[in-house]
């Protein structure tokens, strides 16, 4: 399967690897992030505090994609934000 790690941005030198087997080869996919229904890029992705994810789903298959997108992408990442109460 593929990885796609994310920093912790408040621990130094501390990842977290996700392992994306729904998407090989992720570095030559083409992949829209979604972070609360935004669009962010990959960059965007790695720097996040990943005590502030909710969840993560992963959309594979063109098929698939389509409800999200119209442009073409092989995948989609769905990141929710916690909410702060």
């Amino acid at each position: 399967g593929s990885e796609m790690c994310i920093r912790d941005s408040s621990k130094k030198n501390e990842t977290t690897t996700i392992k994306t087997n729904a998407i090989k080869k992720v570095s030559n996919s083409k992949i829209l992030y979604l972070v609360d229904g935004k669009e962010v890029s990959g960059k965007a992705i790695e720097k996040m505090d990943t005590n502030t994810i909710k969840s993560i789903t992963v959309i594979k298959g063109k098929e698939n994609v389509i409800k999200y997108t119209k442009k073409e992408y092989d995948g989609v990442i769905i990141i929710e934000m916690k909410k702060n109460n």
